[in-house]
């Protein structure tokens, strides 16, 4: 067998790997953008928990790990609230954490009931007003609004007649939602219990020509979504770009200072993981900036081959997700103030106006850490 076959074929095997890998574990979006897809990275050394990172001073005030099984995704309220996702356990679902007291709480289990999660899918959680929770549900396609005690006060029964991707709020009355069609790349659509009867979207997103081919890249379209009472902002698996998003359209469209492009091809198949490396991983906002966790990650033939050869590609897939790297931009026009190198690879991240968490399984239970920002 030629070394380019074998090739291929340890990639087939990689993608059944790691989409079962998915199904039964928090890896959302391995069922996507893993199909094939392994990472190499510069072993670093080990940072422990000092407290700073380049020019930045992380001091670290503490940490919760009793309750977390396999959680997913998360977004902190006022310092006191965590809110996250875990499917590992039927029981779990969605669930609230007091960070005062490390205790968890309200769970709304795993299943189809109301109030409950998908088993599988990928998910944005995230406060939308001072009394309620926001979760979109790709296992359900649907959006379900919850109060504080996650007791589900409305659920829409679909979004969109052009598929979702990743759906969140702007403000109370709309949602941005990126289409599985990518014809419109996104629609912004009255947010009503009743969604998917509400007709045709008040405005469509369109992106640029240049990026007219990754409606025939399915795995082009996958990334994160975060937003505010003002604007939703869009980030990519496979490129650096991020997409600012208002009820007007798109205000703006940059890159970070990686530079990672949009990969061309335009079949529906993954980029060359030598030449296009994972890059966004997680994103939040405060009141003035977005914060993109950034991983930048590529591969190789050889590295394919070695963690094969070795029985490794679980473990590959673990370090792709995660980063040390969080990239800030100014919220109104998508420019690059700064860059942070915290102490510990992170999973994901979530900012207040004072502190930055980070979910990290890296050498460690899961485990969320919660820093006092430089």
């Amino acid at each position: 067998m030629s070394l380019v076959l074998e090739y291929l074929v340890v990639l087939e095997h990689l993608a059944l790997l790691l989409k079962i890998h998915f199904v039964m574990t928090k890896h959302v979006l391995l069922s996507i953008f893993l199909l094939g897809f392994v990472a190499c990275e510069t072993e670093q050394p080990d940072t422990g928990d000092r407290a700073s990172a380049g020019e930045h001073e992380f001091e670290e005030v503490t940490r919760f790990s009793e309750g977390l099984f396999e959680p997913d995704v998360f977004t902190v309220i006022g310092d006191s609230l965590l809110i996250g996702v875990d499917r590992s356990s039927s029981d779990t679902g969605v669930f609230r954490m007091n960070l005062d007291t490390g205790n968890m709480c309200c769970q709304t289990g795993v299943g189809e009931a109301p109030g409950e999660i998908a088993g599988q899918g990928q998910a944005v959680v995230q406060q939308v007003n001072d009394e309620h929770i926001w979760l979109w549900d790709e296992g359900s396609r649907s959006i379900t609004l919850y109060d504080y005690d996650l007791s589900p006060i409305e659920r829409t029964s679909r979004i969109g007649d052009r598929g979702s991707l990743r759906a969140a709020p702007i403000g109370t009355t709309h949602v941005l939602n990126v289409t599985s069609t990518a014809d419109p790349f996104a629609e912004i659509l009255n947010y009503t219990a009743t969604l998917d009867e509400e007709g045709e979207p008040i405005q469509s997103v369109a992106l640029p020509d240049e990026f007219s081919h990754v409606r025939n890249a399915f795995q082009l379209q996958y990334g994160h979504i975060v937003s505010d009472s003002e604007r939703a902002y869009i980030g990519f698996d496979f490129s650096s770009y991020i997409v600012g998003v208002d009820e007007d359209g798109i205000q703006f469209l940059t890159n970070s200072p990686k530079n990672d492009p949009m990969p061309p091809q335009e079949e529906p198949r993954l980029p060359d993981l030598a030449e296009y490396p994972r890059t966004t991983l997680s994103m939040d906002v405060d009141s003035e900036h977005l914060f993109v966790l950034y991983s930048g990650k590529q591969t190789s033939r050889e590295e394919v081959m070695s963690y094969q050869s070795d029985d490794k590609l679980g473990a590959l897939s673990e370090k792709l997700n995660r980063s040390d790297t969080i990239l800030l931009y100014e919220k109104q026009d998508g420019s690059h103030v700064d860059t942070w190198n915290i102490p510990v690879q992170a999973d994901d991240i979530a900012v207040t106006e004072d502190y930055l968490y980070i979910l990290s399984t890296d050498d460690m239970e899961p485990t969320i850490i919660q820093y006092e920002r430089p």
